[in-house]
């Protein structure tokens, strides 16, 4: 896997938007990118999360880091693919926060770098 780091052109408020993480081509594939690679195999969890009946995943995400736009990486952690595929009672591991700041700014002094 070709490591592609973050893309500082692109303007977003969400810190963790997955299209900063992806280098746009012909053969275009998300899953190709280095961050989620580094999420799935460097992050810790950070702890435990149990779903009710009444959770969604940006209320989930909001409850552990009092930001909604982390859900992604919960749905990521726990190899989930779709929304759909949270049941009620479920344990979810959700990721460390001082490991993604660890990846995030390790990728920007990549990138800032001319790594």
């Amino acid at each position: 896997m070709t490591p592609y780091y973050i893309n500082l052109d692109i303007e977003t408020k969400e810190r963790f938007d997955l299209a900063k993480f992806m280098e746009y081509t012909d053969n275009f594939d998300p899953l190709t990118s280095f961050f989620l690679h580094q999420l799935k195999a460097e992050v810790r969890p950070g702890g435990q999360y149990v779903v009710t009946t009444a959770n969604r995943p940006e209320l989930i995400s909001y409850q552990i880091f009092n930001d909604v736009f982390y859900w992604w990486l919960i749905l990521v952690m726990n190899q989930k693919r779709n929304v759909e595929d949270l049941n009620a009672g479920e344990v979810l591991v959700f990721p460390h926060q001082e490991d993604l700041e660890t990846i995030y700014f390790d990728l920007r002094a990549a990138e800032t770098s001319g790594l």
